[in-house]
């Protein structure tokens, strides 16, 4: 869209000053795209290294267990354990 813009520039289809506004909408918008695809890629990263950290916790975690205190295990059962519920006789 900026090249298109330009070339109406240059043609004379548009004004000096309709191209600056132009352009600045343009321009905008674009860094505006540009910084939300860095924040999307940011979370993606961040969503995978959570996983191997979660998958890591998981495969040590009855090593962690057995050598914890008392106030560790409990805060290890409730972040492994964050959506347990009791139905009937059956943890779910």
């Amino acid at each position: 869209m900026l090249e298109n813009l330009y070339i109406d520039k240059l043609k004379g289809r548009i004004t000096e000053n309709e191209y600056n506004k132009f352009y600045q909408n343009f321009k905008a918008q674009l860094d505006s795209v540009n910084y939300r695809m860095a924040q999307l890629q940011e979370a993606d990263d961040n969503y995978y290294i959570l996983s191997k950290h979660v998958l890591a916790l998981t495969n040590q975690a009855h090593e962690l267990f057995i050598g914890s205190e008392v106030d560790e295990k409990r805060q290890l059962l409730k972040f492994l354990l964050a959506n347990l519920r009791l139905d009937g006789k059956n943890i779910v």
